[in-house]
């Protein structure tokens, strides 16, 4: 999987950022397998494609790859709102981040701080989305599945809403957490009878199957009565 995003476009990327070649925003990009601990506290330019996004309360989290490495990147909500084409900020996309290393609980991680530090460029490699076409969840745990169906019920509860999708061969619960919910295109047309499209990962809560959608663009209105 990995190989996929790494091989268009990368091996030219990388042979410039080992030359020093590539800059942003006034500093040369650092392959990311150069990066360490010692870095800690140093404001760092990466570049590589979006392998793996997620959320939470306060932002969501992207996984930059390059080939000689993975890094993970805190976008805040603040910042990503501000961002002109958040459809774009996506897995399979190459970007170029700047911010300040962090470590977090023993991971090194990637903070930006304002809307310069985040530049996104062409989606170079595919979503790894797998379409399911059963009533059941059959994807392991973790995996990219899509699936379109009409939407039966939407159920609040505490940190977000879970809406139960039914594709014609039975129901499935896809969970938006408020950071993704508040801010899906047309959020107000997710009501009983719309037809949708959604992006997410296969968890297992309570022995119960679920999509989860890591990002707002991941859930797509087709079709609404509203």
């Amino acid at each position: 999987m990995k190989t996929r995003f790494w091989a268009t476009g990368l091996s030219v990327l990388v042979a410039l950022m080992s030359a020093g070649i590539v800059w942003a925003a006034g500093r040369p990009v650092t392959p990311i397998g150069k990066v360490s601990a010692k870095d800690v506290g140093a404001v760092i330019a990466v570049s590589g494609v979006i392998s793996d996004a997620s959320n939470f309360s306060a932002g969501f989290k992207f996984v930059i790859s390059d080939a000689t490495g993975v890094m993970p990147v805190t976008v805040f909500t603040r910042l990503y709102d501000e961002i002109n084409a958040p459809a774009r900020l996506n897995v399979g996309a190459l970007v170029t981040m700047t911010g300040k290393l962090n470590q977090y609980k023993g991971v090194l991680e990637l903070v930006p701080a304002r809307l310069s530090d985040v530049q996104i460029g062409a989606l170079i490699a595919p979503s790894p989305a797998l379409t399911q076409t059963t009533g059941r969840i059959t994807a392991r745990q973790g995996e990219r599945v899509v699936i379109s169906g009409t939407l039966d019920k939407v159920e609040p509860f505490k940190s977000g809403v879970k809406l139960i999708v039914d594709d014609g061969s039975g129901p499935r619960r896809v969970t938006l957490f408020d950071t993704v919910h508040e801010r899906v295109p047309a959020g107000d047309r997710l009501t009983p009878g719309a037809r949708v499209r959604v992006i997410g990962k296969v968890n297992v809560y309570r022995k119960v199957a679920e999509i989860v959608v890591a990002l707002p663009y991941d859930v797509i209105v087709l079709e609404s009565k509203k």
